[in-house]
């Protein structure tokens, strides 16, 4: 029989328009050490505030409140506010993925529709997801990959697959790579390529090979 975890605060930013309301997982972009996941987030909110400006729909972001005072190093001009992520939902989430259990997060949540940056998503039910999958090294190259990481994915990566109405795929390697570990319809992965940041010339590195380096 399925449960759903009580209780449930209303998200005021879902009833202050009738238009999409999309909730972005932030936690990856404002961690004390920016990794190469949290800086392709960033670009892609960057992307979506600007689309934001032409209010066909609003996003908020959901950030754990310990991580509230960095959202001013994004710079986003349109984003509709914060939805905090309850210590508590962040805990049973850990213990309902790790445990397998059949339950979901959706009464401590916000309404909206939901996008997860990095490999996994909050055990919901009745929200539509989106989540971006990097790669697959947890599953191909185990070795390479820090053991904690390797465990984590190993458990919540699946459920995630499972959840998620959309899959993006930063290469379409990593889309094949999907299928042939989880047996998915492709056509509901999308290949969402990385980009690069523009930059000025470096100066080359001192000797005769004239290695650049930025």
């Amino acid at each position: 029989m399925r449960r759903t975890v009580e209780a449930a605060p209303s998200n005021p930013l879902s009833r202050c328009s009738s238009r999409p309301h999309l909730v972005i997982d932030a936690r990856t972009m404002l961690g004390e050490q920016t990794s190469g996941i949290g800086r392709y987030a960033s670009g892609i909110v960057s992307g979506i505030d600007r689309l934001a400006a032409a209010r066909r729909f609003t996003y908020s972001l959901l950030v754990p409140r310990k991580q509230r005072e960095r959202i001013g190093m994004l710079q986003l001009q349109h984003c509709s506010g914060v939805a905090p992520l309850p210590s508590l939902a962040k805990n049973l989430a850990h213990q309902i993925l790790k445990r397998g259990l059949n339950l979901s997060l959706d009464a401590l949540l916000p309404k909206g529709h939901y996008y997860f940056p990095a490999f996994t998503v909050l055990p919901m039910r009745s929200r539509r997801t989106a989540v971006v999958v990097h790669d697959l090294a947890h599953l191909d190259v185990p070795h390479c990959v820090e053991a904690g990481n390797v465990e984590l994915l190993r458990y919540a990566l699946p459920r995630s697959i499972r959840q998620a109405q959309s899959i993006i795929a930063v290469s379409g390697y990593t889309k094949q790579r999907i299928v042939h570990h989880f047996q998915i319809d492709p056509s509901v992965i999308h290949v969402a390529p990385r980009s690069v940041e523009p930059g000025g010339v470096g100066a080359g590195s001192r000797g005769r090979h004239r290695l650049l380096c930025r």
